[in-house]
């Protein structure tokens, strides 16, 4: 796990980028941003992470090259904790269960 500091949410969005452009991988957030007094948490988590989505009627809308999700949850994911001063950030970079390939 790699631990980053950084003054503004723009170097975040900066570094999130570089890290998606060299892991191959696109970081998504499973639910909103969570806040409790005074600090606010985000979560990111690798987007090959869970089961597709199923539409109400129980079929799943098919891409042309399938789905990138693998019905498992891929340890790779990106912590976010903002409070008035730092953005805290931790970063777990170990995928497993999928290739690398954003393509799809």
């Amino acid at each position: 796990i790699n631990l980053h500091i950084f003054k503004y949410m723009i170097d975040f969005n900066y570094w999130k980028k570089d890290i998606e452009e060299k892991e191959l991988c696109q970081y998504v957030k499973s639910t909103s941003s969570k806040t409790n007094e005074d600090k606010k948490y985000t979560y990111y988590y690798c987007h090959r992470s869970f089961a597709p989505r199923i539409t109400n009627k129980g079929y799943k809308s098919s891409k042309s090259g399938g789905s990138v999700k693998t019905g498992h949850v891929c340890p790779s994911n990106i912590k976010v904790h903002i409070d008035h001063q730092n953005i805290k950030v931790s970063f777990c970079s170990t995928h497993l269960w999928h290739t690398h390939d954003i393509g799809k």
